[in-house]
């Protein structure tokens, strides 16, 4: 509420400190928007992206998809590929709809991630089964579809048919 100044006068920094407060008591969502503000979120905070992660860290641990995505970000940035993308498929586990877009982008060719054709489509698929898309995105994935062998389009059909967000 102080935040956003909902119900009572905006105070950042009262916001802050509650946040801090609430992280100290263990709430993993209140880590997490801790771990925003060191990531840069409201410039409330000097950007430190360890500490960042460190709080978002304690969200992600906790299952919030939301958080295992911001977790694999910055681990992808630090360097760390294979754990970053030990989060992001935790993320994309849950079926949320940014999770499942990044997985997707990045079996499609991101810098240090050896391109997997199968889960790009695958994991794109259910983004666009899930959350709609548009024209565009589902034009993209016909065509890109078309450009895989018959064994990997029935890959990508095995992987969607067995997929169940948890």
């Amino acid at each position: 509420m102080y935040l956003l100044g909902e119900g009572v006068a905006k105070d950042q920094q009262t916001a802050v400190k509650l946040f801090r407060q609430s992280a100290e008591l263990g709430d993993p969502l209140a880590a997490y928007k801790l771990g925003c503000f060191y990531d840069g979120q409201y410039q409330l905070l000097e950007v430190d992206f360890d500490r960042a992660l460190e709080f978002k860290l304690v969200a992600a641990k906790a299952g919030y998809a939301l958080a295992q995505q911001d977790v694999a970000i910055l681990l992808y940035r630090s360097g760390d590929i294979p754990l970053a993308m030990e989060w992001l498929s935790k993320a994309a586990m849950q079926g949320t709809a940014g999770a499942l877009q990044a997985y997707a982008s990045v079996h499609n060719g991101a810098k240090g991630i050896e391109k997997d054709p199968v889960k790009a489509a695958a994991y794109f698929s259910l983004y666009l089964n899930t959350y709609g898309g548009n024209t565009e995105q589902r034009k993209w994935l016909e065509n890109f579809m078309q450009d895989l062998d018959q064994p990997k389009r029935d890959e990508v059909a095995s992987l969607v048919s067995s997929y169940h967000p948890i």
